[in-house]
């Protein structure tokens, strides 16, 4: 039950693991079915090259920054949004909506907002002032970029100290506030404290994020001005596949995986009484909050229905509505958007059926077993969260082209399902330790074999657990771009949505009657999703928290 996931696992990960640090001594480009072998001389390269050295400082300036940002904003949304009410589930619905759409979208969106002639300037440049360079200045740019980082990302560091939050003892609380502690002094002695675990767990998932940001510096900065908002996993895929130079990039991903490595180490109405008196300014603070994190989605939906010069005219008005745009959109021969939707579900359902059938079992055996081997596998399969994709994309492109999967729909589910395994695997582990194991001994005295047990007995009650998986692996293959960009390729007609948005936008970053309808067919469908399934993900995410 264990072995399929297992050797799944070793072949599409570990593997190129392995093979990332062989390739780093070669000058592959590729092509090349047995590339020179070159020693240290990439190594020696990335020591005298400036770019990397600028993408490292910047690197580390987004992670710190941002994981700063994110867990501020999440610890100090998720304290005013705690609590079991109609209006706080609104709110967190808002911060966290942006969480799942694509950071290719989110990145053209913003551009399109900040951008020279976007929304923003252009309401600047009316009221009489200057153009404001949020992309065109280096210091500006790495900011902006920050900032969006944050926007998209914190709703999710909310959720997780909301769990964190529901596991502080109320009678500590309550005893705090009967010795007369004022709220400063019960969150700083009684309710920090106990959040000690979220802290680590929010900080050491944020990091790990944000420092393979990618996708994003694609789609808002392309690396600009003048390179100076480059990330390390940006220059790893420009030198490795812009280049040529997939030896060079890998010795730039072993550099990157060591510092991913290093980030991984480490009541009643009395009460109600006492919080009343900021309520009002809470709930203002908390609306106005929710305009900001709308106003995006707001400027999408509006000028997806315009012209160029309407929406250079007033990108903020409802005049000169028309559907010609979002027609023009779905008939764009850079991207078939009902292909791109049709190609997408194929991916998103084959990868939750391989990743259930292969996760599911090899969790239950693994929450079984008494015996530490497992225990140890547990953490191998952990292990594989740790590792960024950038360090990967090089090797498994090797992997695939030696097996004969490249550019094949076949490699790409392979490889998307083995990067579902881990999370899933542990997800799934914790939710099986919460069932009885008298069920399985019931089950074996009837002469039920492990297999049958598990299939007929346990997994029929891990769907609470199962359903959180679907929704989040969903998200994360519709919203995949490096993995579809690189093992399918533009040359194979397999456009995916974010890639057919890529293809669609990038081209034409300024004509906004392109970007706006574009980017709104390609968002839509998970926002429905998404505002029809926010609670079991919102519940799921926070169950997993607790569990953890």
């Amino acid at each position: 039950m264990v072995a399929p996931a297992t050797v799944l696992y070793v072949v599409m990960l570990i593997v190129p693991v392995g093979l990332a640090l062989y390739l780093s001594l070669t000058d592959w480009d590729g092509f090349s079915a047995d590339p020179a072998f070159v020693g240290a001389a990439n190594y020696v390269t990335l020591l005298d090259d400036p770019e990397l050295r600028r993408a490292a400082l910047v690197t580390l300036l987004v992670a710190a920054a941002g994981t700063a940002g994110l867990n501020l904003c999440g610890l100090g949304f998720a304290l005013l949004v705690n609590g079991a009410s109609r209006l706080n589930t609104f709110f967190r619905i808002v911060l966290f909506y942006p969480h799942v759409l694509s950071a290719l979208v989110v990145g053209f969106l913003w551009s399109a907002i900040l951008g020279t002639t976007g929304a923003v300037n252009n309401l600047v440049t009316t009221w009489g002032g200057e153009v404001l360079p949020f992309l065109s200045d280096p210091t500006w740019a790495t900011v902006t970029m920050i900032a969006v980082l944050v926007w998209a990302g914190f709703g999710v560091n909310v959720v997780l100290y909301l769990a964190g939050l529901q596991a502080v003892p109320h009678s500590l609380i309550e005893a705090a506030r009967i010795d007369g502690a004022t709220r400063w002094q019960v969150f700083r002695n009684v309710t920090l404290p106990a959040l000690g675990p979220s802290v680590t767990v929010n900080v050491v998932l944020s990091l790990v994020t944000l420092l393979k940001t990618y996708d994003l510096v694609v789609s808002l900065t392309a690396g600009g001005p003048a390179g100076q908002t480059q990330t390390v996993a940006y220059l790893i895929l420009w030198n490795s596949f812009h280049d040529a130079r997939l030896g060079f990039g890998s010795a730039q991903s072993v550099i990157l995986m060591g510092g991913h490595g290093g980030a991984g180490v480490r009541g009643d109405e009395a009460a109600q009484a006492r919080r009343a008196g900021g309520a009002p300014m809470r709930k203002t603070f908390l609306w106005a909050a929710a305009a900001f994190m709308l106003i995006p989605l707001y400027v999408l939906t509006v000028n997806a229905f315009k012209g160029q010069q309407d929406i250079l005219a007033n990108p903020f008005g409802l005049g000169g509505l028309t559907l010609e745009p979002l027609g023009r959109a779905l008939t764009n021969p850079n991207f078939n958007v009902a292909k791109g939707y049709a190609i997408t579900l194929l991916f998103v359902v084959a990868v939750n059926v391989l990743s259930v059938g292969l996760a599911a079992p090899a969790a239950y055996v693994i929450a079984r077993s008494p015996k530490r081997r497992f225990r140890v596998l547990m953490l191998f399969f952990l292990a594989g969260t740790f590792i960024p994709g950038q360090v990967l994309v090089i090797p498994v492109v090797y992997v695939l082209k030696t097996l004969g999967l490249m550019g094949t729909i076949r490699g790409f589910v392979l490889f998307e399902t083995t990067l579902t395994l881990p999370f899933s695997i542990f997800l799934y582990a914790g939710y099986i330790a919460t069932v009885p194991a008298v069920l399985d001994q019931a089950a074996a005295v009837d002469g039920a074999g492990r297999l049958r047990t598990f299939w007929q007995i346990v997994f029929p009650l891990m769907r609470p657990a199962v359903a959180t998986m679907i929704i989040l692996n969903t998200f994360s293959v519709w919203n995949d771009f490096v993995n579809p960009q690189i093992i399918l390729g533009p040359g194979s007609g397999l456009y995916t949505v974010t890639t057919g948005v890529y293809a669609a936008v990038s081209q034409y970053s300024t004509d906004y009657s392109v970007v706006f309808p574009t980017l709104l067919l390609a968002i839509a469908p998970l926002l429905v999703f998404f505002v029809f399934m926010q609670r079991h993900i919102i519940s799921g995410l926070t169950a997993g928290a607790t569990k953890g």
